[in-house]
């Protein structure tokens, strides 16, 4: 396979996967609806109940990846020994994701930055700003710049989205797992943000219907049984589709 499947392929086999492997995922995602309705409804403080749901959401997430994957690659499925393999690709797993979203927090120090300039007019640094511009004109600079920063962003964040197939289910390192995802996305990258563009759509299409009917926590939860191994299933079906052409490309410069 030289060229990649269309759209309408990757989505096609997604969906068969997905429905495949639902019922044997659904206990980790049930584990997840449950602990997640319970930090809400148990845990007054909203930072400390937010934090405690990323990390579930990750572990989550490492369970389904990789359940997903064992499913697909049609391997025995059994829920302690998916636990243990995914839980030691926890921190690898964890590291990538930080270093995904140290750009997320540089523009957040950014924001603030240009937020404590345009309001702190008694500082210096208040003076020169005040001197050169409004306060409604340094807002306008703010918005510009996050807008810039988190499109670049988005652009260059579709090169690493298979990353978390290649270290959950492939073992690679942090570092490594990044590197390898670049390649395998580069020369490909328009046809990577078709297939998330569309995912993207159905998302939207999913949230908009549970939220015209139901509470945000509930939303959170449905969503999550409906969409993460969806995604996991999409990620699994495309890596592989880009690892295809990858090695059909390796055999044809052999041949050479």
């Amino acid at each position: 396979m030289e060229k990649l499947p269309s759209i309408f392929t990757t989505y096609k086999r997604t969906f068969n996967l997905y429905f495949n492997s639902y019922i044997q995922i659904l206990p980790f995602l049930l584990l997840g609806a449950i602990c997640e309705f319970a930090i809400y409804r148990y845990i007054p403080k909203e930072n400390a109940a937010s934090l405690i749901d990323l990390f579930l959401r990750v572990f989550i997430y490492l369970f389904v990846v990789f359940g997903v994957y064992v499913i697909h690659q049609k391997q025995s499925f059994n829920l302690m020994q998916v636990i243990s393999n995914s839980l030691k690709r926890f921190f690898p797993y964890l590291f990538s994701s930080i270093l995904l979203l140290t750009p997320i927090i540089l523009i957040v120090l950014i924001m603030m930055g240009l937020s404590y300039i345009g309001e702190n007019k008694a500082s210096d640094l208040g003076k020169i700003a005040a001197g050169m511009t409004s306060k409604a004109h340094m807002v306008e600079i703010l918005l510009l710049v996050v807008i810039v920063l988190t499109f670049i962003y988005a652009l260059i964040m579709i090169y690493f989205w298979p990353s978390a197939a290649l270290i959950i289910n492939k073992g690679k390192g942090a570092i490594s797992g990044l590197k390898a995802s670049w390649h395998l996305v580069r020369g490909h990258w328009w046809s990577t943000f078709g297939v998330l563009f569309v995912y993207s759509l159905i998302a939207m299409v999913v949230f908009y219907i549970l939220t015209a009917l139901l509470s945000p926590v509930l939303v959170n939860i449905l969503s999550m049984l409906i969409l993460t191994s969806f995604g996991a299933a999409l990620m699994i079906i495309y890596t592989e589709h880009l690892e295809q052409v990858k090695n059909a490309k390796t055999i044809d410069i052999a041949k050479l």
